[in-house]
């Protein structure tokens, strides 16, 4: 797979080969959201698979503290703090932790 792909993948998904999941599927739908809200690709700093790794594999290791995508919105959806709370939620690095679809 290509940069461009896995940059999609939830963290659980790095660690290795697992079954897509309602908690990947919300993952990958926080991503696409904020990209559609003017975000830009996630993690579009990531030119390579070494580099993406480096971001993915610390939040697969439950590095909470480490900023997601969603932080780098535009300001004008910080006016809107339910839709910002809920991409948050939908990019925990705990999948269990995750909105249910």
């Amino acid at each position: 797979l290509g940069a461009a792909y896995t940059r999609y993948l939830a963290p659980e998904a790095w660690q290795g080969p697992c079954k897509p999941s309602e908690a990947s599927d919300v993952w990958s739908l926080g991503l696409l959201v904020a990209e559609c809200l003017g975000a830009g690709p996630p993690y579009a700093e990531c030119r390579n698979m070494q580099r993406l790794s480096e971001k993915m594999l610390p939040l697969r290791a439950h590095d909470m503290a480490r900023p997601h995508p969603v932080q780098r919105l535009p300001g004008d959806l910080h006016s809107m703090p339910s839709l910002a709370a809920l991409l948050g939620a939908c990019l925990r690095s705990l999948p269990g932790s995750r909105p249910r679809a």
